[in-house]
């Protein structure tokens, strides 16, 4: 296998590729249930996602939330 092959496999995960619109539902799905008393986990098994994923997704979204409150000010 080429290096570069190789290199295009390390830490890919599954290969699977979301859109931002689909990123964006999922988080939203993810806090209700998450103020509802729901895991985390329950709603990324729902989601067909990893759960690790899932809260990579909403750490992402709340630094973009804290970096535009910070732009705003």
């Amino acid at each position: 296998m080429s290096a570069q092959k190789e290199k295009g496999h390390w830490g890919k995960g599954n290969g699977r590729r979301y859109t931002p619109a689909f990123k964006r539902e999922a988080v939203r799905q993810a806090r209700a249930p998450l103020k509802a008393g729901f895991s985390l986990a329950e709603t990324a098994r729902r989601l067909k996602l990893n759960a690790q994923t899932l809260s990579n997704w909403i750490e992402a979204a709340d630094r973009g939330a804290r970096k535009a409150r910070a732009l705003a000010a």
